[in-house]
């Protein structure tokens, strides 16, 4: 993954965020590893965010009208 962040020349912030924050890795050894895993997990963050709206994220329902509320909006 450094070589494509070299490639486009990507500051270490912009690295980091992408890393971090989009592929969810929780270090930085993902650096060494092949980009089609950071790629594909970046892919699912865009994809969730897009089906659900305001976070990709999954959040459990603490009730029957906090579930319709949520599903409804």
């Amino acid at each position: 993954m450094q070589n494509v962040y070299e490639k486009f020349g990507l500051d270490e912030n912009t690295a980091d965020f992408t890393g971090h924050a989009l592929a969810l890795y929780r270090d930085d050894k993902y650096k060494q590893l092949p980009y089609l895993d950071a790629v594909n997990r970046v892919r699912l963050y865009s994809d969730s965010l897009a089906r659900y709206g305001k976070s990709p994220y999954l959040y459990r329902c603490t009730g029957l009208e906090s579930c319709l509320k949520d599903l409804l909006d």
